[in-house]
């Protein structure tokens, strides 16, 4: 006895997948962690930053491009609870963190450009992290 039922049935399967995987914002391979179904203008870069004793709160300066074309974007100061500075993608920024030791200022600099790529209908950000550690 055969069953007319699986005729009809199983050809639907992969019709039922195909479709799923259409209406989602990435494709097969894709890390969909990361994915955003738009494009970024802007993204949260996380900051790493020394916290000790003489600095509880640090004061970064955002510039566009580099520091010498003095277009200073924002300042902020990042501490424990705020360490993320909000950047537009696929620019340059030269960010500079301010510390103390021992009575004296130092500074930290570092650069930094997010890019965005897209595979499909997912962009993916990179380059999110950016260290404004104080080193030994």
């Amino acid at each position: 006895m055969t069953s007319k039922k699986s005729i009809f049935v199983y050809p639907v399967y992969p019709l039922l997948l195909v479709l799923i995987l259409a209406l989602q914002g990435c494709g097969l391979g894709e890390n969909r962690s990361n994915c955003l179904s738009k494009q970024p203008l802007h993204f949260g870069v996380l900051a790493l930053i020394t916290l000790n004793g003489e600095n509880q709160n640090i004061t970064v300066a955002v510039y566009e491009g580099t520091m010498e074309n003095n277009t200073l974007r924002y300042e902020k100061k990042l501490n424990k609870y705020s360490r993320e500075l909000w950047l537009e993608t696929n620019k340059q920024y030269t960010v500079i963190a301010y510390y103390k030791k021992d009575g004296k200022t130092y500074q930290v600099v570092s650069g930094i450009e997010m890019s965005v790529s897209q595979s499909g209908r997912c962009y993916q950000v990179s380059n999110t992290v950016i260290d404004l550690r104080l080193k030994d």
